[in-house]
């Protein structure tokens, strides 16, 4: 959605599981996706709490601080191929047009982004939208942010476009299972 948004043209189904590395029933972390980004000369920040750097020497202790919930940790460390996205980190952080916010972003951060018309992608726990146990790490494009609700694109499978969510239950799933988890990116033409 994010390319044919920017260029016009859809790359399909299949070509955008490629770019962003989505193996079915695995964890898909954004480094991939930031380079495919990049790769169309996209602008591409990443806010996020995690240390970069740290991911890079050293994934599974980066992930464990990150998270800071070890049940949590763990669910991530077992569905994610740490030297896959340890490789994909490194090609992200050679680009220029790829950058890195090592911080906590705020709900602020975010409606500042959409308001500057830049796509934010963001990173919720669907199964909180959908009102299920558990967590499910899950890419939304937020497209507008009101003072009562969020209005998202979702690519998945039953996903949609212009979906209103409530702007309290977008904030809990987005900040799922903690503060610390909180992330978006944001990709502009340049």
């Amino acid at each position: 959605m994010v390319v044919e948004t920017l260029t016009g043209k859809d790359p399909g189904a299949e070509a955008a599981d490629q770019m962003t590395g989505y193996i079915e029933g695995r964890g898909t972390w954004q480094f991939k996706m930031l380079l495919a980004f990049a790769s169309y000369g996209f602008e591409v920040v990443d806010y996020e709490k995690m240390n970069v750097r740290h991911f890079v020497a050293d994934p599974e202790g980066a992930i464990r601080a990150q998270v800071g919930d070890e049940e949590s940790a763990q669910g991530i460390l077992m569905e994610t191929d740490l030297l896959s996205e340890k490789e994909a980190l490194k090609g992200c952080l050679e680009l220029p047009q790829i950058q890195f916010i090592e911080s906590i972003p705020s709900f602020e951060d975010l409606e500042q982004e959409v308001k500057l018309g830049k796509l934010a992608l963001v990173n919720v726990n669907l199964r909180m939208l959908q009102n299920t146990e558990g967590r499910e790490g899950h890419m939304l494009i937020v497209e507008e942010i009101t003072d009562d609700e969020v209005i998202v694109d979702d690519p998945g499978p039953d996903g949609g476009l212009r979906i209103a969510i409530g702007r309290s239950l977008f904030r809990r799933a987005w900040t799922s299972p903690s503060e610390a988890m909180a992330n978006f990116i944001s990709v502009t033409k340049p």
